[in-house]
């Protein structure tokens, strides 16, 4: 394969998401794909809209700053097949056309917003892909969480909760419900599924607590497998610590204050879900949009 060839198959996948937005560059090598680069970084893009239903001028700045600097990023890769989505923060606001408008600027292509549905089923296809078992994946955002489950890359139930780790930190502050709980509807339908990907910021921040992890190794959190009795006993201790405990255990300040709700939101899933365990994937959905760029929407 030549450079030129090489870069023609270059895909990027960008995430844009309630507190995070994320974006992987790869390369497609006929059936397998191969990792450029993996970006991070926090926007709270859906401050404040579980409340006032719009998204903030400052929260739309700082995630056109982060767009603006990927598409440095993405000139400098030569990738040639980008797909942008916007999940649960754009889809509750009503200024969403607008900050829509923002983001593609910003990106140089257009970001979609996508559908609880579709957020499901492409976070299934970045994290399991075409796996040979079934498997569910349990996707906790800042405003949403996506439980989906399949086999042999097929979708056969998904559902899309409109509660995520930044929207119940609100209400907890709101006190619109107690802090430390979370009301989820029944889940009854998911229960036969026996094994379970955790994917985005909440298993991973668990899995460095249980670890003793301060610096973010991929290698030891990606596959790592979170215990019902550690998320509940981690989730306990979270509960209890102010931000500064959390930070000086290496989770980002820009996550610590939403933390305890994503926590309790996964404790209070695996024992729905009757789940003893749960496997940690660094992957999801950026990954689902990075596989289907050259795709039409």
């Amino acid at each position: 394969m030549t450079c030129q060839d090489s870069e023609a198959n270059r895909y990027a996948g960008i995430d844009i998401g309630t507190n995070t937005i994320l974006m992987v560059i790869g390369e497609r090598r006929g059936q397998y794909w191969n990792v450029i680069s993996d970006h991070h970084a926090i926007a709270r893009l859906g401050e404040g809209v579980d409340d006032a239903g719009l998204i903030s001028e400052e929260a739309l700045n700082r995630a056109v700053t982060i767009i603006e600097d990927y598409r440095s990023i993405l000139d400098g890769a030569s990738v040639h097949h980008i797909r942008a989505a916007a999940t649960s923060a754009v889809r509750d606001a009503r200024n969403a056309d607008f900050v829509l408008a923002s983001l593609s600027a910003a990106c140089g292509a257009t970001v979609s917003v996508i559908s609880g549905a579709e957020e499901a089923s492409l976070t299934f296809a970045g994290t399991v892909g075409r796996g040979p078992f079934p498997a569910g994946v349990c996707d906790i955002g800042g405003g949403s969480t996506e439980l989906v489950f399949g086999t042999e890359g097929s979708v056969r139930e998904s559902i899309s909760l409109q509660i995520g780790a930044v929207r119940l930190t609100e209400r907890w502050r709101r006190g619109e419900c107690p802090r430390g709980t979370v009301a989820l509807p029944p889940l009854d339908r998911f229960i036969p599924v026996e094994h379970w990907y955790g994917v985005a910021g909440t298993p991973v921040s668990l899995a460095m607590l249980d670890q003793e992890i301060v610096v973010y190794d991929g290698h030891r959190i990606d596959g790592y497998m979170l215990h019902r009795e550690r998320v509940v006993a981690l989730t306990e201790q979270l509960l209890e610590w102010p931000p500064e405990e959390m930070i000086d255990r290496g989770i980002p300040a820009a996550r610590a204050d939403i933390l305890p709700a994503g926590a309790v939101i996964l404790r209070g899933l695996m024992t729905s879900l009757g789940a003893d365990r749960i496997e940690v994937s660094t992957r999801g959905l950026r990954y689902g949009l990075m596989m289907t760029a050259d795709r039409k929407k």
